[in-house]
């Protein structure tokens, strides 16, 4: 039985796909296994994988799911002590399994570890460091997680034991890597390993960058779970203040859409939330929302216009 399980879910993931597998036959750790799940993919992604030897088990569903029903098929085929995810279109640096179960055995009561990384382009030039990106935590950091997501998946390694309780949820298809590291970090505490080990590939086809609608609404899904789920009074505000704010972020969105019947839904509901009202320029587009666009545009004009005026007021003006 290899120590190490590495999940990667794919469909038509042909394009990076070698690169990916490549990087972890790579490894300076070699007792792993790949568990690769193929999402019913049409490509040659099979083809590809198939060049492989024993130490990648390949496994092709006739019906796609949303991602995080995948990763739960992958989990079930897995049989390492300990559990890495990989994107078929990222990259691990040589040390990245070794370093990470290094620091899994010094801290046994750590149930989840991740890392530094890079993001790349499509053509595996540099873009930015996460580091520079992002401020890391550890410890128990649940609510730092919540506010933003900071922990690159690909960079993660998790004690196999966790999904004996904890699952992905089926219906995610873009954020179910973030609702996972929330069931996690609310229950134990979190270390990383302060090295750049993974490369995180930014390009056209990533999910996360096709996709806009969809993960402003898995996010307020979660949200919406967690408020059901916590009764502590201060965690609780702390968690509306959040899904107020992601309320706002949608009608903005809807707006820009022309799909002001829904946007002016979303502004109502980020109301909702006790004690956290700002009048925000969401508001004043919800009340111009409802007068023909020509003049809405031209009230904004002279909305900007004073507020810049105003700036020195700044408190007494809606915040943008």
């Amino acid at each position: 039985m290899s120590t190490v399980s590495v999940i990667m879910n794919a469909f038509n993931a042909e394009k990076y796909l070698k690169e990916t597998i490549d990087s972890v036959y790579a490894q300076t750790y070699s007792d792993w296994e790949i568990v690769f799940w193929d999402n019913a993919s049409t490509d040659k992604t099979a083809e590809i994988v198939k060049q492989y030897d024993s130490k990648l088990h390949y496994f092709y569903s006739n019906e796609h799911v949303p991602l995080g029903k995948a990763r739960n098929y992958a989990l079930e085929k897995a049989r390492g002590d300990y559990i890495a995810f990989l994107d078929c279109d990222d990259l691990w640096e040589p040390e990245k399994l070794d370093l990470q179960l290094k620091l899994l055995h010094e801290r046994p009561d750590v149930k989840l570890v991740y890392s530094d990384g890079y993001i790349i382009n499509s053509q595996g030039s540099l873009l930015e460091v996460f580091s520079e990106k992002y401020i890391f935590f550890r410890g128990f950091i649940f609510e730092k997680l919540m506010k933003q997501d900071f922990i690159p998946f690909q960079s993660v390694m998790m004690r196999r034991s966790l999904f004996e309780r904890i699952y992905f949820s089926e219906n995610f298809e873009v954020v179910e890597d973030l609702d996972m590291l929330l069931k996690v970090a609310y229950e134990y505490e979190i270390d990383y390993v302060p090295a750049r080990l993974m490369k995180y590939r930014w390009h056209t086809e990533n999910a996360s960058h096709r996709e806009v609608e969809a993960p402003i609404k898995e996010v307020i899904e979660i949200r919406k779970f967690w408020i059901n789920k916590i009764s502590d009074r201060g965690r609780n505000l702390f968690l509306r203040k959040l899904l107020s704010a992601d309320y706002l972020t949608y009608s903005n969105w809807l707006l820009d859409q022309r799909r002001e019947p829904e946007a002016r839904k979303m502004i109502i509901l980020s109301l909702f939330s006790p004690f956290t009202f700002s009048f925000k320029l969401s508001h004043l587009k919800y009340f111009l929302s409802f007068f023909p666009r020509k003049f809405s545009f031209f009230l904004l004009i002279i909305y900007r216009k004073l507020r810049s005026y105003c700036s020195g007021f700044g408190k007494m003006m809606p915040d943008s």
